[in-house]
């Protein structure tokens, strides 16, 4: 279903970029309602699902239980794009699997591997919103091996599709703003999408 929504959004792109590389008359307008259509469109899927929950910043601990939580936190820090084990994390904690999910509910309120999604689920929504990185390439640079399962993933956590993510923080940072034909194309698709 996320694959054929994404399609779905393409499919509508292609309809702006035609209309603008054609610019007939009015075609701003025409361009307008388009965007209009899609952003009503996404909104109107996510009225009535609960509204993501809030980030909450994890606590700052350095250690807890006889663990160095502050040493487990910056090596997932720095490596959460790559893939991460329960085991190389409770080898780095020298505890057992068990006892490091005990300890990170006990610090943070949830197991290691949903806190290192958590985080590349903020790093993704980031480079969204500030880069003109295709989807598939931020899925890989923040660590998700599979650009199905980043958008499952990020579709259960934000009740959207990183598309339509991109979309409606791109029409809510440029209200008001010309977009230009190539801005939008690489805004959404990525910078090699010029041309295509």
């Amino acid at each position: 279903e996320i694959v054929a929504r994404e399609q779905v959004l393409r499919d509508e792109i292609d309809k702006i970029i035609a209309e603008s590389a054609q610019q007939r008359p009015y075609y701003y307008s025409i361009i307008s309602g388009y965007l209009l259509e899609m952003l009503v469109r996404i909104v109107r899927e996510r009225l009535g699902q609960p509204a993501a929950a809030p980030e909450e910043e994890a606590p700052r601990v350095a250690t807890f239980k006889g663990v160095d939580v502050a040493a487990l936190m910056q090596y997932i820090d720095f490596n959460y794009s790559r893939i991460i084990s329960l085991e190389d994390l409770s080898t780095l904690a020298g505890v057992n699997k068990t006892t490091l999910i005990s300890i990170f509910k006990e610090v943070y309120g949830t197991t290691p591997i949903r806190y290192i999604n958590r985080i590349r689920l903020r790093k993704a929504k980031e480079l969204l919103v500030n880069t003109d990185t295709s989807v598939s390439e931020i899925a890989d640079l923040v660590g998700f091996q599979s650009i199905h399962y980043f958008s499952r993933f990020f579709k259960a956590k934000e009740n959207c599709t990183p598309m339509e993510y991109r979309i409606v923080e791109l029409l809510s940072c440029h209200a008001g703003k010309v977009l230009t034909h190539d801005m939008l194309l690489a805004y959404l698709w990525g910078p090699n999408a010029r041309g295509n």
